[in-house]
């Protein structure tokens, strides 16, 4: 919205120069001026949008990077009980329509028919923005 009143604020200072001396500057240049205006306001405005989705692809890979590298394992230092023999070694989640929301009365879902399956060894990771309703699930084979 800055740039767009920045952009109007170099038109009217264009248009108002062009009417001031119209005698010495042509009405084709003062179109130019205009349409090149137009064009460069154009191009800051993808330019910045496509900054700031690089900047967020990158706080989230590094967020992920983060997990991955820094999610230990599940046995805390001071546990010494060993798991019951009868306890299964090595097992396999699976999560058919998964569906959730911050409140039984809200309409919109904050996911919806989710679908994981999590084979033994897998880290798992849920990754997304406070506030936002952007999940992403990560899953890594250690």
């Amino acid at each position: 919205m800055v740039l767009d009143l920045m952009t109007a604020g170099l038109a009217l200072l264009i248009v108002s120069f062009a009417v001031y001396l119209r005698d010495k500057v042509s009405v084709g240049l003062t179109g130019v001026a205009l349409v090149q205006l137009i064009s460069m306001s154009q191009a800051l405005n993808m330019l910045i949008y496509f900054w700031t989705s690089v900047e967020i692809s990158i706080g989230a890979v590094a967020r992920i990077k983060n997990f991955t590298e820094e999610a230990g394992g599940e046995n805390k230092p001071d546990e010494t009980t060993q798991p019951p023999d009868t306890r299964p070694s090595a097992g396999k989640i699976e999560v058919r329509n998964l569906t959730a929301s911050y409140d039984d009365l809200e309409s919109a879902k904050a996911l919806d028919s989710i679908e994981v399956t999590i084979n033994p060894g897998e880290k798992v990771g849920i990754c997304g923005r406070t506030g936002r309703q952007v999940y992403r699930l990560n899953l890594k084979d250690t």
